[in-house]
């Protein structure tokens, strides 16, 4: 528990002045990469997925630096919520609430012509980057679910509240369309991630 202790204040000095520097985001991939224990759950599994998808291209551009900014603050609130007065821990484990309505079993995503939205702050990436994967195996996006909708993908980033956030209104909405017969698969970002093409020759990734 020290080390996510420690974690979080880390993430509290990133965000002290504000602005979330080059410099301070490796910082922090540094410190959760060497201590792997604070990954094994929430909030460091996520943490570390979004660093990760952060420093693919060795960079930090604007609009990461503010999402990370936003997941940082995030964590801190949940932490926060949380707490420790009962003698339990601030990542004891992920925020609780009722569940989200994700196909179970999850079905096998298709990209080419299907038309993606994403809700929720995404633990892989930026939207933007979400987004640009589509586009790239021949699918499309939209800001918002309406009847052309094939897949809503939700964040994995938990959030106690979330049928009171936007990730909240596009659920229902698709559970609506739903209801007057269209298919809309509603499915969770690691399972985004799972369909995605490893590469051309290897094909989509497996399920475990």
């Amino acid at each position: 528990m020290g080390d996510v202790v420690r974690m979080l204040s880390r993430v509290r000095g990133v965000l002290a002045d504000g602005v979330v520097t080059d410099a301070e985001a490796r910082s922090l991939t540094a410190f959760v990469r060497a201590n792997p224990d604070v990954t094994q759950g929430w909030p460091g599994d996520v943490l570390l997925r979004r660093l990760q998808a952060i420093f693919e291209d060795g960079r930090v551009d604007e609009e990461e630096r503010e999402e990370l900014s936003l997941l940082l603050n995030r964590i801190l609130e949940e932490a926060g919520e949380q707490g420790t007065a009962a003698g339990g821990s601030a990542a004891a484990g992920a925020p609780t609430g009722p569940p989200l309505p994700l196909d179970d079993p999850p079905p096998i995503l298709r990209f080419s012509d299907r038309t993606f939205v994403f809700a929720g702050p995404m633990a892989s990436g930026s939207l933007g980057r979400c987004h640009l994967q589509v586009v790239r195996l021949g699918g499309r996006y939209a800001t918002t679910v309406g009847p052309d909708t094939d897949a809503l993908v939700v964040g994995s980033f938990p959030d106690r509240g979330w049928e009171a956030t936007s990730m909240g209104e596009e659920v229902r909405q698709a559970l609506a369309l739903r209801e007057e017969g269209r298919q809309i698969a509603i499915v969770s970002e690691e399972e985004f991630i799972r369909a995605l093409p490893q590469d051309a020759e290897r094909g989509p990734r497996q399920r475990s």
